[in-house]
């Protein structure tokens, strides 16, 4: 599993890719978590607002600032 947080010019951008990076290591230490700041590939996503998810190549969140628990649930519910 690939997880892509886009976004990293604001608090709720780093916020979340912090809680997606500890519930991936929770749920599995072999989820890659990468976060991505160039905002010419952020816009290859089309995306309205960040921070957004993306996993394995599917947009999975746009605009929501996750805490821990949500970022679980989300990688949960997205796990092949």
């Amino acid at each position: 599993m690939n997880i892509k947080v886009l976004g990293a010019c604001c608090v709720s951008c780093n916020t979340t890719f912090e809680n997606i990076k500890k519930a991936a290591s929770i749920i599995d230490e072999n989820i890659e978590v990468v976060q991505v700041d160039n905002v010419l590939d952020i816009l290859k996503y089309r995306i309205s607002k960040t921070p957004a998810v993306v996993i394995d190549d599917v947009i999975v969140s746009v605009g929501k600032d996750m805490d821990l628990e949500q970022a679980k649930s989300l990688i949960l519910n997205n796990k092949k």
